[in-house]
């Protein structure tokens, strides 16, 4: 599944996790894994070895997965759709400024 949020904030998280064997292994880094980013550029891709700061960070990505209210999901045929609006109506980037507001 691909989905993309585009809201009032234009940041791209470089967030990368596997599942290794059931444990979620994070990566970081500076680029999306694209041919111009890894064939004409130096770009860094690292792991998140802190406990604490890939549980947070996977925190804030879960966050970010649940939005329906910017996002679109990419269909097979290339088009975008609009996320599908269940319940509650979920702000990603509204939600992840106010858990960041709330723990620093």
């Amino acid at each position: 599944t691909i989905k993309r949020v585009v809201g009032r904030y234009l940041e791209h998280s470089r967030i990368f996790i596997f599942h290794n064997n059931g444990e979620k292994v994070v990566y970081m880094g500076s680029a999306d894994l694209m041919n111009r980013n890894l064939h004409r550029r130096i770009e860094v891709v690292f792991p998140v070895l802190n406990e604490l700061i890939r549980k947070e960070i996977l925190h804030i990505t879960d966050i970010h997965l649940s939005d329906n209210k910017q996002a679109t999901l990419l269909q097979s045929n290339g088009e975008m759709l609009q996320a599908e609006i269940k319940e509650t109506l979920v702000d990603s980037q509204r939600e992840i400024y106010k858990y960041i507001s709330e723990t620093t």
